[in-house]
């Protein structure tokens, strides 16, 4: 039987340090590079100092918040009629009917592209060609592990050019690549027979020897149970996007007894970054307090503990949740997604179910009822609106609900875990 050795990686490692080093210089060298071209292209003229120019933005970011925050607090009684448009994103105040568009993925313009695309083409021939200056290739102790006890002290020399251009283009690439090339090798292991490991000497002292009638103990596979809310879960509650510009606004002047679920109607395949651009282009300082994308991946938007802008006339007693993508296909529909050409029609079983999981802690979190009709509702039984769509699976969201609901009230670990997260800032005011 096979025995599991660890095969002494201290040279190869050393050599991908190198290329860490090197590719970190190449990194920041781009950054310049990119930041020089953009000062080139991009003319900018700043006519007062930025000590100035920084408490201008202070005191324009107070005032803008003051009144978004009265506008959150307007119940739906105090609204106008025409206030109603069915959009899914409620306006900020001035904002006009120009501004809200269909909420389609907007690709970078393709300048940008071009120019991350000859940026990282130069990064990769200066690190092709200093590789080949400097003789320098990691391949060699790829292709030869059987030296690899034996030091540096191998001839690279005798290194092919293709050697010398791979380095060099995995070192261009920048430090990603690098980090998870050292974490493969690091925890890889490789399965070495008692003569291999005698004969190369990998390991010390006599190999253990199962006896007749002796059974060897044997490690323990057991994988540790979360102990956080977050890692149950599987998310990272951090207070959303640039928390700190509502420290001292939109505060909930009473508890929240509502939770609205949406489509984001934008595209599926659109990264979340464009959500937050979306309500910053509507000039909204918050938004939904949690986007899940198709992937079932849980992005916090808004910190938990301030009013979010989701849901026209109920922002001040509620917390939003939106599944990215459109999910409406019905023909007529302003920004329907008839043919798929805004992602996917239908919500995920990854996102059904991380968004299922955020209403329950939600519900447990903050004592809101699990009633569908009144307490855990769509944004379209609030507003004349399609969101979330006529393809959102309710019953089966709904059903999710109800387990997680059901398993969570009766662990004790997740009560132990819940009682420890109300304590995270940014969840309770």
């Amino acid at each position: 039987m096979p025995n599991e050795q660890l095969i002494p990686l201290a040279p190869l490692l050393i050599a991908l340090g190198i290329m860490l080093t090197i590719a970190l210089a190449v990194e920041r060298f781009m950054m310049i590079l990119n930041w020089i071209i953009h000062r080139l292209t991009i003319i900018r003229t700043v006519n007062e100092p930025d000590s100035e120019k920084d408490y201008r933005m202070k005191i324009t970011h107070a005032i803008k918040a003051k009144k978004e925050e009265d506008h959150l607090h307007l119940k739906k009684k105090d609204l106008p009629e025409e206030a109603f448009t069915g959009r899914e994103i409620e306006p900020a105040p001035g904002a006009t009917e120009s501004d809200f568009d269909v909420k389609t993925y907007r690709p970078p313009p393709k300048r940008h592209i071009l120019k991350e695309f000859w940026i990282q083409i130069f990064a990769s021939l200066v690190a092709v060609t200093g590789c080949y200056i400097a003789k320098f290739s990691i391949w060699q102790l790829v292709l030869y592990p059987h030296r690899w006890n034996q030091g540096l002290d191998l001839d690279t020399s005798a290194s092919q050019p293709w050697e010398y251009a791979l380095t060099g283009i995995l070192i261009g690439a920048g430090t990603k690549p690098v980090y998870f090339l050292m974490n493969f090798l690091i925890n890889r292991k490789v399965m070495l027979t008692r003569e291999e490991a005698k004969e190369k000497r990998f390991v010390t002292g006599p190999l253990p020897v199962e006896k007749p009638g002796e059974t060897l103990p044997k490690k323990s596979g057991k994988v540790p149970e979360p102990v956080t809310v977050e890692e149950i879960i599987g998310f990272v509650y951090n207070g959303g996007n640039r928390p700190d510009r509502i420290e001292n606004s939109h505060h909930r002047r009473q508890p929240a007894d509502l939770i609205v679920y949406h489509h984001t109607a934008m595209h599926s395949d659109s990264p979340f970054d464009e959500v937050v651009k979306e309500f910053d282009r509507k000039g909204w300082m918050t938004g939904y307090h949690c986007v899940v994308t198709k992937n079932g991946e849980i992005n916090v938007l808004t910190r938990w503990d301030r009013i979010g802008s989701h849901a026209k006339g109920n922002n001040y007693r509620s917390l939003g949740i939106s599944l990215h993508g459109n999910f409406e296909t019905t023909p007529g529909v302003q920004g329907a997604n008839i043919d798929g050409s805004i992602g996917i029609p239908f919500p995920t079983p990854a996102q059904l179910d991380a968004a299922a999981k955020i209403v329950v802690l939600w519900a447990l979190l903050y004592g809101i009822r699990l009633d569908f009709k009144k307490s855990v509702v769509p944004h379209n039984a609030l507003q004349p609106t399609a969101c979330p769509g006529n393809n959102f699976p309710h019953d089966s969201f709904h059903n999710l609900v109800k387990d997680y609901a059901a398993k969570w009230r009766q662990n004790q670990q997740f009560k132990k875990a819940l009682s420890r997260f109300k304590t995270t800032p940014m969840i309770t005011t």
